[in-house]
């Protein structure tokens, strides 16, 4: 595998080994400049303190057990993480099993990376041959890793022999047709004092169910963007004289 991934000009910088099909991690890079130190690994995280470009930060990747008892101690790991730097540096749907995960990542200060690519990244096959697919895998940052690479987003790889498809976080972004480009969150907005109140109000407007108002949200996002900022990236690129 390190010779598969080589060729492609990723190397690796912490490996957790599956147990037959169970688990398994892989983490890689394709930046060499960028320095990588192991923390902490365990059967379900390996966490890295990344150094490069000038910036520092920290990255866990995650592979969560599926039994609901073994993720206790995953949850507790990113608790700790955001506790011990805070201090140093400033198919079925389970509500319940849900609701912890959202007030984990509530209480670490984790927010989804803007997404391209497949909407589900776990597929698997089922009885009478028929597939199921979740999303079950996701990329987090905090506001201040955003505030740092705010043109990042994850795009969801096709899979090959995993049932898992893997995601590649890409930092500086890429150049993407306007057409095709995705819906990305800037950290900028959150700082303008109208913005909260213009979102409250695209999503206490519609009934229709959460997408519908994620779309609201998103349209009046892009409207606010336009009219507000008039576009943050132009107005970057002509600040750093590109």
């Amino acid at each position: 595998m390190k010779e598969f991934w080589g060729r492609l000009g990723y190397y690796p910088v912490g490996i957790v080994d599956a147990v037959g099909h169970k688990g398994g991690i892989w983490f890689l890079s394709a930046n060499l400049k960028f320095s990588c130190k192991i923390i902490w690994v365990m059967n379900q995280y390996v966490t890295l303190e990344i150094d490069g470009g000038g910036r520092r930060w920290i990255c866990s990747a995650v592979y969560g057990s599926p039994q609901a008892t073994n993720r206790v101690e995953l949850w507790s790991h990113l608790l700790d993480i955001v506790c011990a730097f805070r201090t140093r540096e400033g198919g079925n749907f389970y509500s319940n099993r849900s609701s912890i995960f959202a007030s984990t990542l509530d209480s670490c200060g984790l927010f989804d990376l803007t997404t391209s690519g497949r909407r589900f990244t776990w597929f698997r096959k089922i009885q009478g041959n028929k597939e199921i697919a979740k999303r079950l895998d996701r990329a987090c940052c905090t506001t201040e890793w955003r505030l740092l690479f705010s043109e990042a987003f994850v795009e969801v790889l096709s899979r090959s022999h995993s049932d898992h498809c893997p995601l590649l976080i890409r930092c500086q972004g890429v150049l993407i047709k306007k057409e095709n480009r995705p819906f990305r969150f800037q950290a900028a907005w959150a700082t303008h004092p109208d913005y909260k109140a213009i979102v409250q109000k695209s999503w206490d407007s519609t009934d229709f169910g959460i997408h519908r108002k994620l779309l609201g949200v998103q349209e009046v996002s892009l409207e606010f963007n336009s009219t507000v900022f008039a576009n943050i990236f132009i107005k970057k690129r002509e600040l750093e004289g590109i």
